[in-house]
């Protein structure tokens, strides 16, 4: 679970809990909202992910590498805790930052069922 300093419009502030924020607040309503990260997620080092891959991969790249279709990761890039970089116009998705994501997700799953 991650903590998030949430801005809302008047100036009002306030600390949130979630692993998905922007779905927790508009589930209560709030339909404009900014979102600043207080614990951010843990940094694995690029020496961990594979040295033949490319730093940064495409949506498809992306979506071929987690198993899933493309829409789905578009889906995804939109997320507060998920690694999307953007370049101009381009969306890219760190490697490294995958790789952390998954592994956050997979042991908040298995919590989960326990």
């Amino acid at each position: 679970m991650r903590k998030w300093k949430v801005k809302l419009p008047g100036g009002h502030t306030f600390e949130l809990e979630s692993d998905d924020p922007g779905r927790a607040l508009l589930e209560r309503g709030h339909t404009s909202f900014a979102l600043e990260e207080i614990t951010p997620p843990p940094i694995v080092p690029v020496e961990a992910v594979a040295q033949e891959g490319k730093l940064t991969l495409s949506v498809q790249e992306a979506a071929e590498e987690l198993g899933v279709c493309s829409k789905t990761v578009y889906n995804l890039i939109h997320r507060a805790d998920f690694p999307v970089l953007r370049i101009g116009t381009r969306v890219r998705i760190s490697r490294a930052g995958l790789a952390a994501w998954v592994q956050a997700n997979t042991q908040k799953n298995i919590m989960e069922v326990s």
